[in-house]
């Protein structure tokens, strides 16, 4: 960086070296003024951070249009996985045990124990294949 774009930006960095000093609240107020959005973190260094990058990113500039071209060609080569293998799931309705319920935290999760019969596999197993 050039000694002029530094001197140029020196308020931002300013800004950004005053996050860390301000409440929770404050950087909330502050996360809405530069994203337009509400925060749903109350993480303090979490919004330090995405606080300080949008501010360098509106200074600085963002992306270079080669850049951007480059990281969506990259998106869509990509294998994005919404299910779980076909493979897996015909395996696991093979699963033999016992659905059980529990609460935590106000949520109730299931789960399928791992009583095994002779003839098929069990969870864990099916869980290592994978």
């Amino acid at each position: 960086m050039t000694e002029a774009k530094r001197q140029q930006n020196a308020p931002i960095w300013h800004e950004i070296d005053g996050l860390r000093h301000q409440t929770v609240g404050q950087l909330k107020a502050k996360y809405r003024e530069v994203f337009s959005a509400e925060s749903r973190s109350n993480h303090k260094q979490f919004l330090v951070r995405r606080i300080a990058w949008r501010l360098q990113a509106n200074a600085e500039g963002h992306l270079s249009e080669r850049a951007r071209q480059r990281a969506l060609a990259l998106a869509q080569e990509a294998e994005l996985r919404i299910r779980a293998p076909e493979s897996f799931l015909k395996e696991l309705s093979g699963a033999t045990g016992k659905w059980r319920s529990f609460r935590y935290q106000e949520r109730v999760y299931r789960s399928l124990s791992e009583k095994p019969s002779s003839r098929s596999k069990t969870v864990r197993e099916l869980m290592l294949m994978v």
